[in-house]
């Protein structure tokens, strides 16, 4: 028996969000616990959602919220070195992506493939 759950749903969008669902339970409380650090350090709702947005590692957006109630000045470079490690994960998938964006882009009839 697959326990998957997006196992029987058929267009690939909607197969990603289903499979995504079942991180949601602790993705959740970080992003929450986040924005209430983020905020309580001085950053607006916006900054701290714009934050999360840029910046998708809990780790960088929380010692970015230190740095920041440090005032620190290289903050930008602090939190592309704690990012870099995304790039070999990056790398290592690319092809994988490619292949996943070409089916997407079939499903939804855009006319590519």
């Amino acid at each position: 028996m697959d326990r998957n759950v997006a196992s029987g749903v058929k267009h690939p969008v909607r197969r990603a969000i289903a499979s995504a669902l079942p991180l949601a339970p602790g993705i959740v409380p970080l992003g929450v616990v986040f924005g209430a650090t983020a905020v309580d350090a001085g950053l607006s709702v916006t900054g701290a959602v714009g934050t999360s947005a840029l910046v998708f590692a809990g780790a960088a957006q929380f010692a970015a919220v230190g740095l920041l109630l440090q005032g620190a000045s290289a903050l930008a470079a602090i939190v592309f070195v704690i990012n870099a490690r995304y790039l070999l994960l990056w790398a290592a998938t690319l092809e994988l992506g490619r292949r996943e964006a070409l089916v997407i882009l079939r499903a939804t009839n855009t006319g590519v493939g």
